[in-house]
């Protein structure tokens, strides 16, 4: 073989072989990059933690009593609320949470047991007397949402047999009140009949003696 079909050979070889050479290279460089990163990722993996709570979790201590879980319970002699406040940022939230609950659930056991829709109207308790005559036992504790800390209280509030007679008691005052009420309306009302007719036939005796 001549040298100038040595040379145009060797350069054909060339130009043939460079895109695959190219190409190789490339994918090299490419399968090189993607252990890299598989081994990157591997490496943050291991460094991030897994144990992450999520938000909606609620871890509670454990020395939480039992009776929290126990919202309602009712015999002849006793009926049991629990009120238990949501989980606060704060230890004044809860405790005003709790106060506001602890009012709704009174104000549904006097319905319930009057059967009148207007609490206050049948049977006014204060808040202090809540305290000091119903409530029997009390909570304040801290637990985990997620990871963060939050409080909450609770109280056991107890309707004894002789309260609830006196708040049916109430109501049927309110009832004989207003009962009364209707009557002397209507006694009222018929006196003034009575007086207007009076004054009539005196008018007409006058009129035609």
């Amino acid at each position: 073989m001549s040298g100038s079909m040595k040379q145009s050979s060797y350069w054909l070889i060339l130009l043939v072989l460079a895109p695959c050479s190219t190409l190789l290279a490339g994918t090299l460089v490419g399968l090189a990059g993607a252990k890299a990163f598989a081994e990157q990722t591997a490496d943050d993996n291991s460094a991030t933690p897994l144990s992450v709570a999520p938000l909606d979790h609620v871890e509670y201590p454990a020395e939480r009593p039992a009776w929290i879980d126990q919202a309602v319970d009712a015999d002849d002699q006793v009926a049991t609320v629990v009120v238990v406040s949501g989980p606060s940022d704060t230890m004044d939230q809860s405790l005003e949470e709790l106060s506001v609950m602890q009012r709704a659930a009174v104000n549904a056991v006097i319905v319930q047991v009057s059967g009148h829709e207007d609490a206050d109207a049948v049977f006014s308790i204060s808040d202090d007397e809540i305290d000091r005559d119903l409530v029997t036992r009390r909570y304040d504790g801290e637990l985990l949402q997620g990871d963060t800390p939050k409080y909450e209280h609770a109280v056991e509030l107890q309707f004894s047999f002789e309260l609830r007679r006196a708040i049916v008691a109430a109501k049927d005052n309110i009832e004989v009140r207003y009962r009364l009420g209707a009557i002397g309306v209507m006694t009222f009302g018929g006196f003034l009949t009575l007086l207007g007719s009076s004054a009539l036939i005196g008018f007409k005796l006058r009129r035609n003696p």
